[in-house]
């Protein structure tokens, strides 16, 4: 059972947690302290590439970071939410000549961590469904350099728990409203040796909601939420598809219809 108590309106902002490498010289197993030798710069904001449909997060930072996000979990199924670290190494190089094996390499091995409810909340997730955060990634990270990822830190049956407190009333729909999950997330991974490196917690927060990026058409304003047109009598071409890399997250207008079975169907076909 969850209970909902003196829910916050106030935003969080990201910060940006940077910590200082360790290295215990002198062995050739390159022996490492494990916290803040990887560190989340920011949150990109994803690449999308019109061509492939594809969404990557880049290896430089973005001129606009994501410091909070928007997860609307009224869009017909649950939605997950996308983040997009981007990762930088602090071990310093120890390769002996160029070209040789950099022992302090980093080989990528995820992101982790959990998703906090807000505060007054007091939330049991369903069983299956922990609030951790365990998202694979791949990729190799020399000493200095940087690399984005793509991790997904809202699970769909996170999302739908979620969700299901809206509908209960535990949570309240009202749009003016601000309810705030927190995401802390961290990096892992491990160098040439198996040791295990990870970076600090970043934490940034994702309003959660029901319809809110499914408002604000200038054209249409009928059919704000919780309105919604038929997908027969939605407008054609539909200008209003939201977020290529996620229609769920971050920003909108989004036009979603109703369809068969009175299921939303997001975004609403152009056809």
């Amino acid at each position: 059972m969850s209970r909902m108590k003196n829910l916050p309106s106030a935003s969080l902002t990201a910060p940006i947690l940077m910590a200082s490498w360790a290295v215990v010289a002198g062995g050739a197993a390159g022996c490492v302290s494990n916290s803040g030798l990887l560190v989340i710069l920011q949150n990109q904001q994803p690449v999308f590439d019109s061509t492939s449909h594809q969404c990557t997060p880049g290896s430089m930072a973005s001129a606009s970071q994501v410091g909070s996000g928007v997860l609307d979990l009224e869009v017909g199924t649950a939605p997950a939410y996308m983040a997009y670290p981007l990762v930088q190494s602090t071990l310093p190089a120890r390769a002996a000549s160029p070209g040789a094996v950099e022992p302090n390499t980093v080989t990528l091995d995820g992101v982790r961590g959990k998703v906090v409810p807000p505060p007054g909340l007091d939330m049991t997730w369903p069983a299956g469904c922990p609030a951790s955060i365990d998202s694979p990634s791949s990729g190799s990270l020399l000493p200095a350099a940087t690399l984005g990822l793509t991790a997904q830190v809202i699970r769909p049956c996170q999302a739908q728990a979620i969700h299901d407190l809206f509908v209960s009333g535990v949570l309240p729909s009202d749009l003016t409203q601000q309810v705030l999950f927190t995401i802390e997330m961290r990096v892992v991974g491990h160098v040439t040796s198996g040791d295990e490196v990870t970076s600090d917690d970043f934490r940034f927060s994702v309003r959660t909601c029901i319809g809110c990026l499914q408002t604000g058409f200038p054209d249409i304003a009928q059919f704000d939420f919780p309105n919604r047109p038929s997908c027969s009598a939605a407008p054609k071409p539909n200008l209003y598809h939201g977020n290529p890399c996620n229609f769920a997250q971050d920003y909108g207008p989004l036009l979603c219809c109703t369809g068969d079975m009175n299921k939303a169907v997001c975004p609403a076909p152009d056809m």
